[in-house]
Protein backbone atom coordinates (compact mmCIF):
# COMPACT_ATOMS: atom_id res chain seq x y z
CA UNK A 1 0.00 0.00 0.00
CA UNK A 2 1.38 3.40 -0.89
CA UNK A 3 2.33 5.22 2.31
CA UNK A 4 1.21 8.61 1.03
CA UNK A 5 -2.42 7.43 0.97
CA UNK A 6 -2.52 5.87 4.43
CA UNK A 7 -3.00 9.06 6.50
CA UNK A 8 -5.83 10.15 4.23
CA UNK A 9 -7.57 6.77 4.21
CA UNK A 10 -7.53 6.73 8.00
CA UNK A 11 -9.74 9.85 8.08
CA UNK A 12 -12.82 8.09 6.68
CA UNK A 13 -11.94 4.92 8.60
CA UNK A 14 -12.57 6.75 11.87
CA UNK A 15 -16.27 6.82 10.99
CA UNK A 16 -16.27 3.03 11.38
CA UNK A 17 -15.27 3.24 15.03
CA UNK A 18 -18.69 4.68 15.82
CA UNK A 19 -20.98 2.12 14.19
CA UNK A 20 -21.90 -1.42 15.13
CA UNK A 21 -23.46 -2.31 11.82
CA UNK A 22 -21.79 -1.20 8.61
CA UNK A 23 -25.03 -1.83 6.68
CA UNK A 24 -26.64 0.93 8.76
CA UNK A 25 -23.84 3.31 7.84
CA UNK A 26 -23.95 2.32 4.17
CA UNK A 27 -27.61 3.32 3.97
CA UNK A 28 -27.16 6.61 5.85
CA UNK A 29 -25.85 9.89 4.55
CA UNK A 30 -22.28 10.40 5.72
CA UNK A 31 -21.75 13.75 7.44
CA UNK A 32 -19.47 15.29 4.84
CA UNK A 33 -20.26 18.77 6.18
CA UNK A 34 -18.59 17.84 9.46
CA UNK A 35 -15.58 16.61 7.50
CA UNK A 36 -15.34 19.98 5.74
CA UNK A 37 -15.43 21.76 9.11
CA UNK A 38 -12.72 19.57 10.63
CA UNK A 39 -10.31 19.53 7.68
CA UNK A 40 -9.05 22.10 5.21
CA UNK A 41 -9.73 21.88 1.47
CA UNK A 42 -6.28 20.50 0.70
CA UNK A 43 -6.72 17.61 3.15
CA UNK A 44 -10.16 16.81 1.75
CA UNK A 45 -8.69 16.80 -1.75
CA UNK A 46 -6.05 14.30 -0.56
CA UNK A 47 -8.79 12.16 1.03
CA UNK A 48 -10.66 12.09 -2.29
CA UNK A 49 -7.48 11.25 -4.23
CA UNK A 50 -6.65 8.47 -1.78
CA UNK A 51 -10.16 7.03 -2.03
CA UNK A 52 -9.89 7.11 -5.82
CA UNK A 53 -6.58 5.27 -5.50
CA UNK A 54 -8.27 2.72 -3.19
CA UNK A 55 -11.02 2.23 -5.79
CA UNK A 56 -8.34 0.90 -8.16
CA UNK A 57 -6.83 -1.40 -5.52
CA UNK A 58 -9.71 -3.53 -4.31
CA UNK A 59 -8.49 -6.43 -2.22
CA UNK A 60 -5.86 -4.57 -0.22
CA UNK A 61 -5.95 -5.00 3.57
CA UNK A 62 -7.76 -1.72 4.27
CA UNK A 63 -9.17 -2.92 7.59
CA UNK A 64 -5.64 -3.31 8.92
CA UNK A 65 -4.99 0.44 8.72
CA UNK A 66 -6.59 0.97 12.12
CA UNK A 67 -6.59 -1.50 15.00
CA UNK A 68 -9.83 -3.09 16.12
CA UNK A 69 -11.93 -2.17 13.09
CA UNK A 70 -14.54 -4.95 13.30
CA UNK A 71 -15.19 -5.08 9.57
CA UNK A 72 -13.71 -7.03 6.69
CA UNK A 73 -11.50 -5.52 4.02
CA UNK A 74 -14.38 -5.87 1.55
CA UNK A 75 -16.75 -4.00 3.90
CA UNK A 76 -14.18 -1.23 4.36
CA UNK A 77 -13.68 -1.05 0.60
CA UNK A 78 -17.45 -0.71 0.07
CA UNK A 79 -17.57 2.00 2.71
CA UNK A 80 -14.70 3.84 1.02
CA UNK A 81 -16.59 3.79 -2.28
CA UNK A 82 -19.75 5.12 -0.60
CA UNK A 83 -17.71 7.81 1.16
CA UNK A 84 -16.08 8.84 -2.14
CA UNK A 85 -19.45 8.98 -3.87
CA UNK A 86 -20.88 11.26 -1.20
CA UNK A 87 -17.73 13.37 -1.07
CA UNK A 88 -18.08 14.04 -4.79
CA UNK A 89 -21.75 15.02 -4.37
CA UNK A 90 -20.95 17.89 -2.01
Amino acid sequence: MEDKHIPYLIIPLYYLYYVDDIAQLMSAKINIVRLRIQYDADTIRHVAESLEWAAKHRGLPFASLLPNIPFSDEQVYSFFMRFLEQLKDV
